[in-house]
This record gives C-alpha cells, sequence and structure tokens, in this order.
C-alpha cells in the first residue's frame, strides 16, 4: 500500500529457485515452506522512474512462508505469514 501511495511501480519476474516444505503442524492445519526467490530480474522505480533498489539487494532472497488449511480457498490452503529467515536450506547466492 505504501509504495503504491508513494508512486513506485514493481517489474519484472520472480522466479522460485527453491520451494521446500519443512515442518508441518497437523494440529494447526499448518505448513511451513522454505523459499528461495530469485528476484535479479525484478526492478522498482519511484514516480519519476528512478531505482530506488538497494545496491546491496541480494538477487535471490530467503523467507519461510506458512500456509494454513483454509476451506474458502480453491487451493485449500491460504498463506498466513511470509517472513524473511536466516536458517534451514541455503540459498545460491
Amino acid at each position: 500500500s505504501q509504495m503504491h501511495a508513494d508512486g513506485w511501480a514493481v517489474d519484472g519476474p520472480t522466479t522460485v529457485a527453491l520451494l521446500l516444505p519443512t515442518e508441518v503442524q497437523p494440529s494447526r492445519n499448518e505448513v511451513a515452506l522454505e523459499v528461495c526467490l530469485d528476484v535479479s530480474a525484478v526492478t522498482v522505480v519511484d514516480s519519476q522512474g528512478a531505482s530506488v533498489v538497494a545496491d546491496d539487494r541480494r538477487d535471490i532472497q530467503s523467507m519461510r512462508i506458512t500456509v494454513e488449511q483454509a476451506k474458502s480457498s480453491p487451493t485449500g490452503f491460504l498463506i498466513a505469514l511470509i517472513d524473511g529467515r536466516t536458517d534451514g536450506p541455503e540459498c545460491a547466492s
């Protein structure tokens, strides 16, 4: 919401380099996924067209996504949480 309000635009594909289910919580109907995303082709520019991507942004981003069972979803699951991570499987850089 803030990026849109600031007039920023995101362009380019994000590619999943790794998707690994690592933790299942049957009692809570949750699954944790370790993810590595390749964002090397993603650009973010401000309203004047200047890049706002940090010079030190890594091309591969590591994160943990928690999905939970949801009857309202056509797939049966919805994303409950997306968070950066420093543990788990290593992402190639």
